[in-house]
């Protein structure tokens, strides 16, 4: 065990070409980018002025679809983004492979707008829910990967670092990833109970926030 350990950190520290610091300062901008052209999504309601206060409510109204898209979506990738950033307080050390994942879960991230503007778009479709799912599911199996990847065996945080925060993390993100996965089938029965089987992350997270927080005490 203490010869593998020993392996991984002489990997790790092998691959410190690109700071720890750099990796997560270039992951905040592709972030801030993609959580900014979320609301590139909504079009600005074209009326004519002189009818203006009487069409343009109603033409206000009729966007609801994409507002809500673009306030689930922001909270979420905000929720990634603070997950990410609480990663990067404790990771002390890379490897390529590590490099690679966080690659992937960023490219997953910048593609997010355009999953919502297809879903506020096309609320009620099978497609777009499914879609919308999807790109939900794979970066959060991806951050579940990071975190258990970083973690197991302290591979690249410091052995001060509590192994307790790092499998919660991790089964946090494989909870998310495999609700949008599960509604992805539901979504060919019926799309509204797809899109409510959502909401089955807020009492999944709850639980499993008060397992860890007894298992950690």
């Amino acid at each position: 065990m203490e010869d593998e350990r020993a392996a991984q950190q002489e990997t790790a520290a092998d691959d410190k070409g690109i700071g720890v610091d750099r990796i997560a300062a270039f992951s905040d901008g592709v972030f801030a980018v993609a959580i900014t052209l979320l609301v590139l999504n909504i079009d600005v309601p074209q009326v004519s002025q002189q009818f203006a206060d009487v069409k343009l409510p109603a033409e206000i109204w009729a966007l609801w679809p994409k507002f809500a898209a673009f306030i689930m979506s922001f909270v979420i990738i905000g929720f990634f983004w603070i997950f990410h950033h609480m990663m990067f307080r404790v990771i002390r050390r890379h490897t390529s492979l590590f490099l690679w994942m966080n690659l992937m879960l960023l490219m997953c991230i910048v593609f997010i707008p355009f999953t919502a503007a297809l879903f506020s778009e096309y609320p009620s479709t099978e497609i777009a829910t499914m879609f919308y799912a999807g790109s939900w599911a794979v970066p959060s199996l991806i951050l579940a990967l990071m975190w258990w990847y970083a973690t197991d065996n302290k591979r690249l945080v410091d052995e001060q670092y509590k192994d307790i925060s790092g499998r919660h993390a991790t089964f946090a993100f494989l909870n998310t990833g495999l609700i949008f996965l599960l509604s992805m089938p539901i979504a060919l029965i019926n799309v509204g109970a797809a899109q409510y089987f959502w909401l089955m992350l807020f009492p999944t997270h709850f639980m499993l926030g008060r397992y860890f927080g007894k298992r950690g005490s």
